[in-house]
């Protein structure tokens, strides 16, 4: 299987039993070096990859070092964000035309064609 799969099936078996923030952080960063392996405009999540690098191990011992692991996540959100906006709208200008050529396709499909294909796609596991 693809890299892809084998790194959302890990962490879908290991998000249920993190137990605290270190658990927490231990998932977060093969996941994070996922996508910046994955992502086509990786360039933000590359740096936030270093930040998170940059913190200690018990980040969240400090409440200044913790303040620094929410700015990073928040961060990888908005680049998330960001690439998914950009990667639905790109594929729904092809979704509408692909669509409209098959008389047997539902509206409602169509709309939710570029939001499901970006929510199976590995940045987004």
């Amino acid at each position: 299987p693809p890299l892809e799969d084998v790194v959302r099936a890990a962490a879908e078996q290991l998000v249920p039993h993190a137990a605290g923030c270190a658990d927490a952080a231990a998932l977060f960063t093969p996941l994070l070096e996922n996508l910046c392996l994955s992502a086509p405009s990786n360039l933000e999540l590359c740096q936030c990859m270093k930040d998170w690098q940059k913190l200690p191990r018990d980040w969240w011992h400090s409440r200044e070092d913790a303040l620094r692991a929410v700015a990073v996540v928040d961060r990888v959100r908005r680049a998330l964000g960001s690439l998914s906006d950009t990667m639905t709208s790109n594929l729904q200008a092809c979704a509408e035309d692909m669509g409209g050529r098959l008389n047997e396709v539902d509206d409602w499909k169509i709309s939710l064609f570029s939001e499901e294909v970006v929510r199976g796609s590995a940045a987004f596991s």
